[in-house]
């Protein structure tokens, strides 16, 4: 496993997730990949300000992404290509992991929505049924 995404979104199992990816991609000297899916924009309103203020969209800050690559610089991991994703959770994952040509995802087991997860199925679930590639869940 040479490449790893890892998906948080700043909750707890965000950050078990983190941990995890960062020691497994320390421990085999991969490459990693932090992704955060932000559903606030659709895909259409995305490329729309893209066209209209190129690279616009890759400027935006994101405070996730932002402390998740503080911690890995603080516990010496790898370098990190961190991204926001637009859309929504499962589709935006998959889109980054074959973007990246990830080996293996790695998840938290819920996210802030627990309420909507236990309704709807969790982003983790869903994955763990319809990747391509390894999905751990980090409990």
């Amino acid at each position: 496993m040479r490449r790893i995404l890892v998906a948080t979104d700043g909750s707890s199992d965000g950050d078990r997730a983190l941990d995890f990816a960062v020691a497994l991609t320390r421990d085999a000297g991969g490459a990693l990949m932090v992704v955060n899916v932000s559903d606030e924009l659709s895909q259409e309103d995305v490329k729309a300000l893209d066209q209209i203020e190129s690279g616009l969209v890759d400027d935006m800050d994101n405070d996730v992404l932002e402390r998740a690559k503080k911690y890995i610089e603080a516990q010496g991991g790898p370098a990190v290509d961190a991204r926001v994703v637009y859309g929504q959770p499962v589709a935006g994952i998959l889109e980054a992991a074959a973007a990246h040509a990830a080996d293996l995802i790695v998840v938290g087991r819920r996210g802030r929505g627990q309420l909507a997860g236990l309704i709807l199925g969790s982003v983790s679930q869903k994955l763990a049924g319809v990747s391509p590639c390894p999905v751990v869940i980090v409990p």
